[in-house]
Formats: structure tokens, sequence, C-alpha cells
């Protein structure tokens, strides 16, 4: 796919953003998280990374995957919790 697409739905606390085609918050090999941490997930059968962005609880969370080629960028919005999103990612 050439460049991106961005989707958004929901509103206020329930407001996902996604964008198709690009890692917008880093390529999943550039972050350090360890095998086995619960940030290792997993979103429509690929592996996946949860990243929060700012503090827990506070700030956004970015989920990335890649399907194929395509690479994905979701951010949830602000006031999530890392086990929330994860249980987010599992159903997405």
């Amino acid at each position: 796919m050439a460049g991106d697409a961005r989707f958004a739905w929901g509103q206020g606390p329930d407001q996902v953003v996604e964008a198709v085609g690009t890692f917008d918050v880093g390529r999943p090999e550039t972050f350090d998280i360890p095998i086995g941490s619960k940030q290792r997930s997993e979103v429509r059968g690929q592996p996946a990374l949860i990243i929060p962005l700012g503090d827990e609880g506070v700030g956004e969370v970015a989920m990335i995957w890649q399907s194929g080629d395509c690479p994905y960028t979701v951010w949830l919005a602000p006031g999530r919790t890392l086990d929330e999103a994860i249980r987010y990612a599992a159903g997405f």
C-alpha cells in the first residue's frame, strides 16, 4: 500500500484511530520489550506490541502489528490502562 490511510470511530474516551500502512510510533523491532512481556500481544492473529504513550491510565495507548506487508497502528483514547488495552487488542 502506498502512503497511509487513517480511520477514526467513537467519541471521547471510546475513540479509536487506526493508521493503515504505517508504524506511526516506531517499528516493532525498535522497542526493547522483552519476550514474555504482557506488552507482547496478538491482534487479528498477528504478533503485536501494546505501547503506553505517557503515563498509564492517563496517556494514549498504541497497538502496532503487521499483516502481510501492511503495517498498522491503532491508538486508544487517553485514560486506558495497559491491561485494558491488552484486552481490547485481543478482541480487535
